[in-house]
């Protein structure tokens, strides 16, 4: 009312105006659009997620068909079964850090928070896959079919090798791909668009 804007301008107050976000109170507003660039890292982190969970199931499944015929078998298959569960620990590792579960170990990994330090660890594991399988292969071949089951069934071991195969690619793929945007510094790209976007969110939630 206008004695409410003159008692307004007597007591030095100016009339009050509602703040505009840029996000009115209207039915036609739409939710407001990821950025295209967020949209790639969360490709990548889905990639990376999937590689590491056929990793993971190419490291557990070849444990229970590991078998020993003598005393030196069975250090290979203890050596086999420890090398394994140290390789699953780091896949579901890795699993948790792409997922950005809320853990204090996660969060505050700098090992993951840095993506060169990550790119490192998944080029790494990639290579010990690598060299694994050749192993394992090489060791089922060489017993020409009397001890073939001292890594594996050497069934086994063929049904696995294309999985096994992709796996490591992909993982080696991701952590070359990791290392060149922690060069370019793109971890702070990602984390400035998507505080950008978590805030048109809350305010369009505010206002909608």
């Amino acid at each position: 009312a206008p004695w409410e804007e003159n008692s307004n301008y007597q007591n030095g107050r100016s009339p009050r105006k509602k703040k505009s976000r840029g996000i009115n109170n209207s039915s036609n507003n739409k939710p407001p659009r990821k950025p295209f660039c967020l949209s790639l890292f969360t490709v990548l982190s889905i990639i990376a997620v999937l590689s590491n969970l056929l990793f993971l199931a190419c490291q557990i499944i070849p444990l229970f068909y590991l078998h020993y015929n003598t005393e030196d078998d069975l250090e290979t298959i203890i050596l086999q079964y420890v090398l394994r569960i140290y390789l699953a620990i780091l896949t579901l590792y890795f699993i948790l850090g792409e997922c950005e579960v809320p853990l204090a170990f996660i969060q505050h990994s700098q090992s993951l928070q840095n993506w060169m330090s990550r790119g490192f660890l998944y080029t790494f594991l990639a290579m010990l896959g690598m060299q694994q399988s050749s192993s394992s292969s090489s060791a089922a071949e060489s017993e020409n079919g009397a001890n073939e089951d001292v890594v594996t069934s050497s069934w086994l071991m063929q049904e696995l090798k294309l999985p096994i195969m992709i796996s490591e690619w992909m993982l080696f793929g991701v952590g070359v791909l990791y290392m060149l945007l922690g060069i370019c510094c793109m971890k702070r790209v990602k984390d400035r668009l998507r505080n950008a976007h978590r805030e048109e969110w809350e305010e369009y939630n505010d206002y909608a």
